[in-house]
């Protein structure tokens, strides 16, 4: 049961950023995590970011209908 008198809590996956790594999102767009994937996690994703660059650099002219969805991408990469 869930005391009202107390904010509902989550566990995290993974530590919340420090003030610093806060401060660096926020001016620049991104934050490296050290660690934060193995080295089998790395490689599993290089392979199909990898096919997914060459695909990009191949098209034609890709901005001709505008860019193209992140949405049109992701599964491929999240079923790798």
């Amino acid at each position: 049961m869930h005391d009202e008198s107390k904010p509902p809590t989550f566990d995290r996956p993974f530590p919340a950023l420090t003030p610093a790594q806060r401060l660096y999102f926020e001016v620049n767009g991104y934050v490296i995590i050290e660690n934060a994937l193995s080295a089998d996690e790395v490689a599993a994703l290089k392979s199909p970011l990898y096919c997914l660059r060459d695909e990009l650099i191949a098209l034609d002219d890709p901005g001709v209908d505008g860019p193209r969805p992140v949405s049109q991408y992701m599964p491929r990469l999240l079923s790798h």
